[in-house]
């Protein structure tokens, strides 16, 4: 919480001047600890677009320049860099058209320099693909400075929370909030609204009472113990409010015994299942089977050129199929990883879902990969085919539009020559069915650019006359694009779908997740999918980190804490009941979604850095959190 004499109320205009002289010094200390790959500004020069450039070039009603697609997507860079990083938002604010970007801005400018309507104009331009209030205000701002701000997460802490971290829900309600403050000090002390923007970031930065988890993996025993407290007593904040706290947060899995499901499931519906994302993508380096995924930009792993930020724990696996890495772990043994085109490596995967009573897969894969050579991904879906009838488990292929380009290709035909081609496959009576239909999902409608609606349209409709029940994965927002006579919106696809499947990974954190809860998921997705009579299904993940292959994202920007994000994802998910629940990912262990079993932060290496689960976690520990959910779950639909 905030100083009493730093407190919106509270602060004079000497103290208010006195932090806003301190901004520029803490830009400069956060934007030299955050690499840039070569070609890419820094914070600094983002920040000094943000506050300089971009205002001089949009202020006043008689602009120097209208606002264009680069413009929006470098303030959209400056606040992904300035503030929580949001995985997905840059490809949805990418995949606009120019065009339409540059018009729906001028508009709903020109129209709030003759009204004066912030909301209106806000609401203009968050119809935009990935445009929401918060994103909108901030378009809004650069072209009136003095009384529009930026709807930051420090600036509604400050303003609104008395300093205090408390969860947003980044709705229009809470903007009008911050706006009202936000003009008290305005007119109390005569400052414009970016100045109280920057003010409230230097406060919210430097508040000692709540610090944010560290970036950095601590270098001794006793500070992660510091660490650890930390953690756990927000944990304990969060879980409170939830009214999780009867739940051990050292050990999540504590409270309540696991109950396994039949030794074969259903296959012939997907109501209740708990799946998980396969995607089976690691192989062993120079065996001329494609990408390894283990690695960036060299042919092998090394220090410094890895692509995960996770490691696997590979206690179980077959010999044959693990390989020495570079990485250096504390006993002085190297790390290994393994390839998932070895014998038995899909097999032990699907063996671990059986034994904690996950109902199965869904098997990735890319449009770039179909016509592979060598066959590699086809003996991949043949292996967890195998696997999965070998432990009563399901499995669903499904396909990721990244690679597809319809203006080149024909995308629909594509698919159904590669579906006529995994006939052997999908008639395994593992393969999952729902009403009748066998199932099959397509990801990245409204996500991918290179895929349009009116290709959409053709995709699904193709699929469901083949006899398909089709899943769609979209993007978060997908309700924006239920917008009546305007082309090039995804809505008349989305409606074509049997089920939904919006993507929130990168969503939300552990303090706006309930808000996102009882919103978004259980009003704008579960409901309104209901009122469409399209089917839903829920995606959950523990976390995320993947500055490895990314290294301008920051470490462990979504934290797991100690299982507490992923429990409290789990539990609303069983609690909105939607047809299934997606667990993202079983093996994703380059973004850190990963829930299989991966080092714990005592045995990760020393010469490079990774993140591993907490200390006092069994390396299953997900896994058994995914089993339990899957097991409440199964018993709600009974």
């Amino acid at each position: 919480m905030a100083d009493t004499d730093t407190l919106p109320d509270n602060i004079s205009i000497s103290r208010f001047n006195e932090l806003l002289s301190h901004y520029n010094v803490l830009i400069k200390s956060i934007s030299s600890e955050k690499p840039t790959k070569t070609g890419q500004p820094s914070l600094l020069e983002l920040d000094e677009y943000r506050y300089k450039v971009a205002v001089e070039a949009f202020q006043s009603d008689e602009p120097k320049q209208q606002m264009s697609h680069d413009d929006v997507k470098r303030l959209v860079d400056w606040k992904l860099r300035h503030g929580k990083f949001r995985p997905t938002l840059m490809k949805l604010v990418s995949s606009n058209d120019g065009e339409v970007v540059r018009k729906t801005i001028q508009e709903a400018v020109a129209q709030y320099w003759l009204d004066n309507n912030t909301t209106k104009a806000m609401d203009a331009i968050a119809k935009l693909k990935g445009i929401g209030p918060a994103t909108a205000s901030l378009m809004l701002s650069v072209h009136d400075p003095g009384r529009v701000i930026f709807f930051s997460d420090e600036a509604f802490w400050w303003l609104c929370c008395g300093g205090q971290k408390l969860p947003i829900k980044y709705n229009a309600k809470e903007y009008q909030q911050l706006n009202v403050v936000a003009d008290k000090i305005t007119k109390r002390l005569g400052v414009g609204a970016t100045d109280i923007e920057r003010v409230a970031y230097v406060v919210m930065k430097n508040d000692a009472s709540q610090p944010a988890p560290s970036l950095n993996r601590p270098p001794s025993k006793p500070l992660v113990d510091a660490n650890r407290i930390t953690k756990m007593t927000r944990a304990l904040q969060i879980a409170a409010a939830l009214g999780l706290a009867s739940q051990s947060l050292c050990n999540p899995l504590s409270a309540r015994p696991v109950a396994r499901q039949d030794s074969t499931i259903d296959r012939s519906t997907l109501n209740g299942k708990f799946f998980v994302g396969y995607q089976a993508w690691f192989r062993k380096p120079f065996e001329d089977n494609g990408n390894s995924h283990w690695t960036t930009n060299t042919p092998t792993p090394e220090v410094g050129h890895v692509s995960v930020d996770m490691i696997p724990d590979v206690t179980g696996y077959p010999s044959e199929c693990l390989f020495d890495t570079p990485f250096t772990r504390p006993d002085g043994s190297f790390a290994q990883f393994y390839s998932n085109d070895c014998d038995g490596v899909v097999d032990l995967h699907f063996k671990m879902m059986a034994d904690h009573g996950i109902s199965g897969a869904f098997l990735q894969r890319f449009y770039g990969y179909i016509n592979e050579a060598n066959g590699g991904w086809i003996n991949i879906l043949n292996s967890a085919k195998a696997a999965a009838e070998k432990y009563g488990r399901g499995f669903v292929v499904e396909y990721d539009l990244n690679g597809a380009a319809t203006a080149s290709t024909n995308v629909t035909a594509t698919f159904l020559a590669d579906l006529a081609a995994l006939s052997g496959i999908t008639s395994s009576p593992a393969y999952m069915h729902h009403e009748g239909k066998p199932v099959i999902e397509i990801w990245g409608f409204g996500i991918v650019n290179e895929v349009t609606a009116d290709d959409g349209i053709a995709i699904v409709t193709a699929l469901k006359n083949a006899g398909w029940y089709v899943i769609l994965g979209v993007q978060q927002a997908w309700h924006a694009e239920l917008v009546e006579n305007e082309p090039g919106r995804f809505g008349p696809v989305y409606r074509l779908a049997d089920m939904i499947q919006p993507w929130t990974v990168g969503a939300y954190d552990i303090n706006n997740y309930p808000g996102f809860l009882s919103g978004r998921q259980a009003v704008e997705d579960t409901g309104a999918l209901r009122d469409l009579g399209i089917d839903s299904s829920i995606v959950v993940w523990p976390g995320g980190s993947s500055s490895n292959a990314n290294p301008n994202d920051p470490f462990d920007h979504f934290p797991r804490w100690n299982g507490t994000f992923y429990q409290m994802q789990l539990d609303g998910a069983v609690s909105l009941k939607p047809t299934f629940i997606f667990g993202a990912m079983f093996d994703e262990v380059n973004e850190g979604t990963s829930i299989y079993p991966v080092l714990r932060t005592r045995d990760l290496p020393t010469n490079q850095r990774f993140l591993g689960i907490d200390d006092d976690m069994a390396p299953d520990a997900y896994l058994q959190m995914a089993g339990d959910a899957a097991a409440r779950f199964a018993a709600a639909w009974r």
